[in-house]
């Protein structure tokens, strides 16, 4: 259901109506609202007095029907009705109703709501599906409504990025940026801080590009069958990982990518002279240790990178969805490294995972420090990008993990 909803809050001109109780709805309009504050060039505070209106409960995101015992047993057509009309006064470019569990098992029907803004409906009885289960279903049904006739062919759009990723605006100017290096300028993020005109465009994608198999892969291949756009996927965090994507894409395009490649060959250098100098020092991470956990993605391209690249060895590994973990910790385990599924029992050096669970496993003393791989993070002020992925991610997390490593030598 939070996949759902944060599908069409990652557009910058959508409403999102969830007919349910007030519960269902005020943590993800929270984290919408802090998440993607500037929306089609205006910064939007908590404003008491604009947001009074009773469907919004003084939050300016995902107004709600505020479902109760009487109204599960009576309904509460009457309600939706004059919520759905006032959202279409508002003038939104598209209007998503998602039926909380309770509402979906009374038969609440969305069907009939209709206007001239495109409306979709979604049912939620599976409240405990995956979330990348829930956000796909929502960017496809976004895409099928807002999807216009194929033009020419300009273009690419990315798919499987989305609002709840951590430092997700600076990963969009991160990979803006390597693309542009490669001669591709026109780039769109799906769900992911663009409008609903620009997700109509996707039929003219020349193509689709996934950055998080979980959360865009089913998206992509609805639109190669629809549209017949061909995708890449890969999530460019590591050197060779990054150097990998911008080949594959190249490929596809039939760009040059030599000056992306020497982009990455230039910081692989500044980190090894870096790592060197340390050496020198006598101050070296190799062997130190990490836990790691996150989405599959991630945390296999992070653990990978860092013991491949700096020898440090993973002692923890677990997702949300530990089955999806299962690969990485084997892969380890082939080596002779023994991997537990729990980083909650689990002493380490460094920790790689959200800021709550490094702030959870500090405070137990099973680690020193921990660097932030996922949302939410710990509140620190900064000025500079400071992306999660790319070549300009890997050495902020290669930056990140070798400074609390090295302070632990030291």
């Amino acid at each position: 259901m939070l996949g759902l909803m944060l599908a069409f809050e990652g557009l910058s001109d959508s409403v999102t109506i969830v007919h349910g109780p007030t519960g269902c709805k005020q943590y993800p309009a929270d984290l919408s609202e802090r998440s993607f504050r500037a929306r089609n060039g205006e910064f939007v505070v908590r404003d008491l007095f604009n947001f009074r209106r009773r469907f919004l409960f003084y939050q300016p995101r995902i107004p709600c029907t505020y479902l109760d015992g009487d109204t599960f047993v009576s309904g509460a057509a009457e309600r939706l009705n004059e919520l759905y009309d006032i959202t279409v006064s508002d003038r939104p470019g598209i209007i998503g109703i998602i039926n909380s569990p309770g509402a979906s098992l009374i038969g609440e029907d969305l069907t009939r709501l209709k206007s001239d803004i495109p409306t979709v409906g979604f049912e939620s009885p599976g409240f405990s599906l995956p979330f990348g289960e829930g956000f796909q279903n929502g960017v496809i049904g976004i895409i099928d409504a807002l999807a216009k006739e194929p033009g020419e062919k300009k273009g690419v759009f990315v798919l499987g990025s989305g609002i709840w990723q951590y430092r997700w605006q600076d990963n969009e100017e991160e990979i803006r940026r390597m693309l542009a290096l490669c001669g591709i300028d026109d780039v769109t993020f799906v769900c992911a801080g663009c409008s609903a005109e620009d997700v109509s465009k996707i039929t003219d994608s020349e193509l689709n590009i996934v950055l998080n198999d979980e959360c865009g892969l089913r998206v992509a291949e609805h639109c190669r069958e629809r549209f017949g756009t061909d995708f890449v996927t890969g999530l460019p965090l590591g050197f060779d990982a990054a150097e990998s994507w911008i080949k594959d894409v190249c490929s596809k395009l039939g760009k040059d990518p030599s000056k992306a490649l020497e982009d990455v060959a230039y910081w692989r250098h500044k980190a090894a002279d870096k790592l060197q100098k340390l050496d020198a020092a006598f101050i070296n991470v190799a062997g130190k240790t990490f836990t790691a956990e996150g989405d599959r993605q991630t945390v296999e391209h992070v653990s990978r990178f860092l013991y491949d690249y700096i020898g440090m060895i993973p002692v923890a590994i677990s997702t949300g969805r530990d089955d999806s973990a299962i690969a990485i910790r084997e892969e380890f385990g082939a080596k002779g490294i023994p991997v537990s599924d729990s980083v909650w029992d689990t002493p380490a050096d460094v920790a790689l995972a959200s800021g709550n669970v490094i702030s959870s496993l500090k405070s137990r003393g099973l680690i020193r420090d921990g660097v932030e791989i996922s949302e939410p993070a710990r509140a620190h002020v900064t000025i500079s990008p400071e992306p999660a992925i790319g070549t300009m991610g890997t050495v902020m997390l290669l930056q990140k993990t070798v400074d609390i490593a090295s302070r632990i030598i030291k």
